[in-house]
């Protein structure tokens, strides 16, 4: 579950946010090895599955949380993996991409602190 626990001030806003929390559903897709440049230096990702997932992760954010944070950022998670194949360092990254392009943070680099848990849950993976 994407238990985003973020408690700063936000300058930007001039407001003091507190926790976020909500679940996203579905098995985050494994970045390692995928992560290519254009010729003209930009990122993309080789394959479809981690941009699908990252569209799924705005989609499933409510509409409260795309602030656009532009202040630093403390990241909280617990993901409920299918098995253990995957390595959850890997996917925290995913997941701090999809924050970004879910409009809840300006940049990913704004992650401050971040922290977690893995789990295992072949019935129901989610964030």
């Amino acid at each position: 579950m994407e238990h985003v626990k973020n408690e700063w001030f936000d300058k930007a806003h001039h407001k003091k946010l507190k926790q976020m929390s909500w679940v996203v559903d579905g098995e985050i897709p494994s970045a390692k090895n995928t992560l290519r440049f254009s010729s003209s230096g930009h990122p993309y990702y080789k394959y479809n599955a981690v941009r699908k997932y990252k569209q799924d992760f705005a989609l499933q954010t409510p509409v409260e949380y795309k602030l656009n944070l532009t202040c630093p950022v403390m990241v909280m998670t617990t993901i409920f993996m299918k098995d253990k194949r995957k390595d959850a360092h890997n996917l925290q990254a995913v997941i701090f991409d999809a924050l970004e392009m879910a409009g809840v943070i300006y940049n990913d680099r704004q992650i401050v602190k971040w922290g977690g848990a893995a789990e295992i849950d072949g019935e129901n993976p989610r964030v």
